[in-house]
């Protein structure tokens, strides 16, 4: 099986720890569109990456969206919704939905098969 190289390997290979168009899409399988990102200090990040995926048959009105927070961490999104991932803590996932707040995860974790739910709960959430 052939699988994602981590983002580790992608900060290694990159200037800095700023990641490109490119980057995302090699990781993710579909083009991107950076996006700006209001930061708020407040937050605790000193930096995050914001990226738009296009991504067939996901609706363009509701896009699939990446974070990457101080170039470590990663959370997925649409429709400023944060995404609860098979890699959340049943806690986690409670505190997601509950609270619309999204709990990083490693980017080190971040695999073909998480990109996959991902894209699949995406592409279900504009047929309701």
């Amino acid at each position: 099986m052939r699988h994602i190289k981590t983002f580790q390997g992608f900060l290694n290979e990159s200037s800095g720890n700023t990641l490109t168009v490119d980057d995302i899409k090699k990781m993710t399988g579909f083009t991107a569109v950076e996006e700006e990102y209001q930061l708020d200090p407040e937050v605790g990040y000193t930096s995050v990456q914001s990226f738009t995926l296009n991504v067939p048959g996901v609706d363009k009105e509701y896009p699939l969206q990446i974070n990457i927070y101080d170039g470590n961490m990663f959370s997925f999104f649409q429709d400023a919704a944060p995404i609860a991932l098979s890699i959340h803590t049943p806690a986690e996932k409670r505190e997601i939905q509950q609270s619309m707040i999204e709990v990083p995860s490693p980017l080190s974790v971040l695999s073909k098969k998480i990109i996959k739910e991902v894209v699949k709960e995406a592409k279900e959430y504009g047929n309701y």
